[in-house]
């Protein structure tokens, strides 16, 4: 049976990573390109790519490759599809070497994308000198288009108006694609006031949504607005097929939420501390979160760094929460939460008082336990 030949659509950026031994200064840095893989055909094709992969550390190294499933897509994740020609080489310092991969369209195989990724992974030549245990990963993504009739679905589950940390306006979308094609969703927010009357568009971010999965679109940009009006607005989400999906929100642009904060006590490590984010308004709002734990008289004993940012939407509650490693003698403590939003220039802290053991008001209580799985 006749072969037909893919069509290959290549970006052609250069993605690295480097990787610090210690205490030797030496790094190894590698470099692939194309770091993106874009491509079409029909079942029963093949096509061939070559990746060059860069050595741009002052380290010679060894790499291994191999093709794998695509983390963003498993359901349709073909690695068979692909085959490097190597599978192992060693780089010198300031060279490359090219990997070959050959690229199969099974027969039956089914229109609409499949995705596969090469795996490159870098090590010293030895472990002796300065050369001991350097090694990093890099990941190329081959989004393969199989022509043919497929299904394009996607839909705006959730839409809503944020505050955004600099105290403007922005938006936020969650979208879903349920057929069987990735795309990258052109898309435009129109913004009214409350009296009809046209406020301005704000671009939405293009991140590619995979089949079967789902993603959170931000507006590139901001609007200032004056606090206490009202708006509407509409999103179009252009995912590729003939008409866009479409989804409304309206809202006063009002901060209305209360921030509290929990602590349990685990059985195995330290206390888990959380912030809550109650949002009763129609408003997002986008917040940075910060907690530390304190002795009785104020001496920090654990902390976390800056948590965020973090979307809580209209009428939900976000929670940030994370476990101290170690746990607590018996005694009183404080929990001091710092958070950041768009309704105040400064951070806002509160002290949360709680006690380990004892039998007082706020004594921590045991954090809930993960069910028993039934025969282990």
């Amino acid at each position: 049976m006749k072969k037909h030949i893919i069509w290959i659509l290549v970006c052609t950026l250069i993605l690295g990573v480097a990787v610090q031994a210690a205490p030797s200064r030496a790094a190894v840095t590698v470099g692939v390109s194309p770091s993106l893989i874009e491509l079409s055909g029909k079942p029963n094709s093949t096509g061939n790519v070559d990746l060059n992969v860069l050595n741009q550390g002052d380290e010679p190294f060894d790499i291994s490759v191999a093709s794998d499933a695509y983390s963003r897509a498993p359901e349709r994740s073909n690695a068979d599809w692909l085959t490097p020609s190597i599978t192992t080489a060693h780089i010198d310092t300031g060279s490359q070497v090219v990997v070959p991969v050959a690229i199969a369209i099974p027969e039956d195989a089914d229109p609409g994308g499949h995705y596969a990724t090469i795996k490159i992974t870098t090590g010293a030549p030895d472990g002796s000198g300065n050369s001991a245990g350097i090694s990093g990963q890099l990941i190329v993504p081959f989004l393969i288009t199989v022509e043919g009739k497929y299904k394009r679905k996607a839909e705006v589950t959730n839409f809503a108006g944020f505050l955004e940390l600099d105290g403007r306006l922005g938006f936020r979308a969650e979208a879903t694609n349920e057929g069987e094609i990735h795309w990258k969703p052109a898309s435009l927010v129109t913004i009214n006031k409350g009296d009809g009357s046209d406020y301005g568009t704000l671009e939405v971010d293009n991140s590619t949504v995979f089949p079967q999965s789902d993603v959170t679109l931000a507006t590139t940009s901001t609007l200032p607005v004056t606090a206490g009006d009202s708006y509407q607005a509409e999103i179009a989400l252009d995912y590729g097929a003939k008409k866009p999906v479409k989804a409304k929100t309206e809202f006063t642009f009002t901060p209305d939420f209360t921030v509290n904060g929990s602590v349990c006590e685990n059985l195995d490590r330290g206390p888990t501390m959380a912030a809550k984010i109650d949002n009763t308004g129609s408003l997002g709002l986008i917040t940075n979160v910060s907690m530390v734990v304190k002795s009785a008289d104020g001496t920090p004993i654990g902390q976390t760094g800056m948590i965020g940012p973090n979307p809580v939407w209209p009428k939900t509650m976000g929670t940030v929460g994370t476990d101290l490693p170690d746990r607590l003698a018996t005694g009183d403590y404080i929990l001091t939460i710092q958070y950041q939003t768009g309704a105040a220039t400064d951070p806002v802290s509160i002290d949360l008082p709680f006690s380990i053991g004892g039998t007082g008001p706020n004594v921590a209580p045991i954090c809930p336990q993960p069910e028993a799985t039934p025969g282990a």
